[in-house]
């Protein structure tokens, strides 16, 4: 059945008196659209249970696949896959027919995005609705603007989170926190059909889901700082004069959404941001999650409709501006008194400014191939200028982007660039060394053997004759080889160094490289923090860096003395606790061992440490994962508690006095069979033989379902304190593959 909007009860009479004259078909014009209902009128799932229950993913596909053989205007294809594997889709509505991807892609379009949040169901029905409506419309407005430009949907980008009801996705990640990182291959194939089709304006569906109005919903535009400032106006234009407008017309109060330095900011990350970085209309929607379900629907397609509208009437206005953003923001990359804003918002003054900015950034070869598909999916122009150098240049039109991944002070930066002030020869220029790998090894050996840190050429050969060895045996594949070889590096290079052989400067350099490098090839995950003062987590070696609340962040990562540093803010009110959660990316294990080097600046405070294996993901807004096995610090009571999780609620299997002080100390956590094993010490003591707590499962305490991951966050509850956690090595030690014993 069609759902009803609201006054239209006398239409309706009138409506079934049109239908029993003509049983075919029967047009209805309802506001702005015009409905055009064959004699088996297709209905989604939501709408045949009146809104009592959402259209599930079957039901879709369903849905789907009967539109396209009913109307030659519709046609989809898979474009994506979730991580637990299922599909995700792009709708394309044109008339007569939908042009071909290369041509929506060379001309005009709109995209409409529903449920990005699995538990945020309402704008995914919209979409439906939507293009079910275009699909058979027969107003003369709306067909020949999709004679003019192509309307897509992606209905479902978070498959697996709708069809669990969760907010992120089945890792447990917020994909609306990953639009710059693209860890996920949800927002992967997001900013692939960005990327391809360069919309001219993108619509985002979200809601609010414990809102009950006041209001009822809202909305707003690109508020990050180095968006094109014409497109930000003419974005502002559509939310105030056409948006707002229209849906209270329809009988729905609206708002702006968020406030200044929190929710609704600047945040690179986020959609509604990366579309006006991307040079296009970007628009957020965020209706009141707790109203009734029908009415959520409906002013989710009242402000759809609106965009329409505006897409038709301003439709010259916004072509031009689209087309000439692009060439505008080249012009402010090149130009040094620009400045780039780290963060900020154009309601919120911005704290990390470069000014000037970098003409561009020299990253390494190894860097650029890490961050590979950032280039392809963001059409980043790069150039290799040296046999280990590759250029990245400011003066593009994806600049809105680069120092977001390459610079060392952005917050969420995906390697460490070297920014440039002078880029007339950037060849010239020694590129970075970046994460540790073979590829850096052989740089050092070479530089320190041109520079003169060896002190003799037999001592140059030795290191090389090593390296060499690690190379072929690391080509076939034989791991084993590798580690024996790159731990004989490492007992060279010492050798060296006591013998007065290699330079003190140079061995400080090569040994942190030859050491992490080599154990992030013995463990399942290694992270030993090699990198400068100042930098971010390697954000590479991790799925997500997590952090509640944001802008102010709960949890800020970043490097101090060759350790990874924490700092966890205190509980703001409003809060139930401020945490930082850290999702190692790795390969599922079946038996693992977590071993973790760490401090607390101070004890005695209301906060935890966390740690977990055999996990499978956060639970959403939790520090806690659904299911999985793991200790919490307690620094408020000193306890160490071995506990379980299953489908979101803890069982403590047993606790013990932690002791704990703000020196280093050691948690040795092993999953094994049918036991778990804790160990506790500090880092001035020899680890002890005897385990602290040793726990043997019960049939009804193994996992209803794992994935194998290790995970870790840090929380706060105290009002009135901060603290710092460092942590100097976080290692994973698959056992059932362990190539250290």
């Amino acid at each position: 059945m069609t759902i009803i909007k609201k006054g239209l009860i006398p239409f309706i009479m009138v409506m079934s008196f049109l239908l029993a004259l003509s049983p075919l078909s029967v047009s209805a014009e309802i506001g702005s659209k015009t409905l055009d209902m064959p004699e088996e009128t297709l209905t989604t799932g939501f709408e045949d249970r009146d809104g009592d229950g959402w259209t599930t993913l079957e039901e879709e596909a369903a849905f789907l696949e009967e539109l396209a053989e009913m109307s030659d205007r519709v046609s989809y294809t898979q474009v994506g896959t979730s991580v637990e594997g299922r599909p995700i889709r792009l709708v394309r509505v044109g008339f007569p027919e939908p042009p071909s991807d290369e041509d929506i892609a060379a001309g005009n379009n709109i995209l409409i995005m529903g449920t990005p949040h699995g538990n945020e169901p309402a704008g995914r029905e919209m979409t439906l609705e939507l293009m079910r409506d275009l699909a058979f419309t027969e107003n003369d407005e709306l067909i020949g603007q999709l004679r003019e430009a192509t309307i897509l949907f992606v209905p479902t980008p978070n498959p697996d989170g709708r069809g669990a009801n969760t907010r992120g996705n089945a890792w447990g990640v917020d994909n609306n926190r990953d639009h710059l990182n693209l860890d996920t291959p949800e927002m992967e194939t997001v900013a692939d059909i960005l990327n391809e089709f360069q919309p001219d304006i993108t619509v985002d569906a979200h809601e609010r889901p414990s809102a009950t109005g006041n209001p009822d919903i809202e909305m707003l535009w690109p508020r990050n700082l180095n968006v094109d400032e014409e497109l930000r106006e003419l974005n502002k234009e559509l939310v105030q004069d056409y948006m707002r407008p229209d849906v209270e017309e329809a009988g729905f109060s609206t708002g702006l959404y968020g406030s200044p330095g929190g929710a609704g900011g600047g945040d690179e990350r986020i959609l509604r941001n990366m579309l006006g970085l991307r040079n296009g209309l970007g628009i957020l929607t965020e209706s009141a999650g707790s109203q009734e379900p029908l009415d959520r629907v409906d002013m989710q397609r009242e402000a759809a409709d609106s965009i329409l509208r505006f897409y038709r009437e301003r439709f010259d206005d916004v072509t031009e501006l689209v087309d000439e953003a692009p060439e505008r923001q080249a012009e402010v990359g090149s130009d040094p008194s620009e400045p780039f804003y780290l963060d900020g918002a154009d309601n919120w003054d911005p704290t990390i400014v470069l000014d000037p900015k970098a003409c561009g950034y020299l990253i390494n070869s190894s860097q650029a191939k890490e961050i590979n598909r950032h280039i392809d999916l963001f059409s980043l122009q790069t150039e290799q200028v040296s046999e280990n150098g590759v250029f990245v240049a400011m003066n593009q039109p994806m600049m809105t982007v680069v120092p977001f991944l390459l610079d060392e002070q952005a917050n969420y930066n995906e390697v460490n660039g070297l920014p440039l002030g002078n880029c007339l020869n950037p060849g010239e220029v020694e590129p970075p060394l970046g994460v540790p790998s073979l590829a850096n090894l052989k740089i050092l050996a070479d530089r320190f053997e041109a520079d003169g840190e060896f002190a003799n050429d037999e001592a140059a050969r030795a290191v090389n004759l090593h390296l060499t060895a690690v190379s072929q045996f690391e080509e076939q594949g034989e791991t084993e080889k590798v580690v024996k070889h790159l731990d004989g590096l490492l007992d060279l290079l010492e050798h060296q160094r006591e013998n007065e052989l290699l330079s003190e400067e140079a061995y400080n350099l090569i040994e942190p490289q030859a050491d992490s490098y080599m154990k992030d090839l013995q463990y399942a995950f290694y992270q030993g923090f090699v990198e400068e003062d100042g930098n971010s987590w390697d954000s590479s070696d991790f799925v997500n860096l997590h952090s509640w609340p944001t802008n102010p962040d709960g949890a800020t990562y970043t490097i101090q003395d060759n350790t990874g540093q924490v700092d966890l803010d205190n509980r703001q009110q409003g809060n139930g606790s401020a945490f930082g959660r850290i999702t190692p990316d790795m390969e599922e294990t079946e038996n693992s061992e977590l071993l973790v080097r760490f401090k607390a600046d101070e004890t005695g405070n209301n906060q935890r440490l966390r740690l977990w294996l055999q996990s499978d993901a956060f639970s959403s807004g939790s520090s806690m994962p659904v299911n999985g096995y793991g200790i919490e610090m307690n620094l408020n009571t000193d306890e160490l508690i071995l506990r379980g999780r299953y489908d979101s609620s803890s069982t403590n299997f047993d606790r013990i006095d932690a002791n704990m002080s703000d020196e280093w100390h050691w948690v040795r956590l092993r999953k094994q069979d049918d036991e778990l094993k804790v160990r506790l010490w500090k880092d001035d003591m020899e680890e002890p033989d005897d385990w602290d707590m040793v726990h043997t499962l019960s049939p009804d305490e193994y996992l209803p379902n794992h994935s194998g991951r290790a995970l870790l966050s840090v929380i706060n509850f105290d009002y009135d304190s901060s603290n710092i956690f460092n942590f100097d090595e976080i290692i994973v030690d698959d056992l059932d593959q362990s190539i250290n014993n």
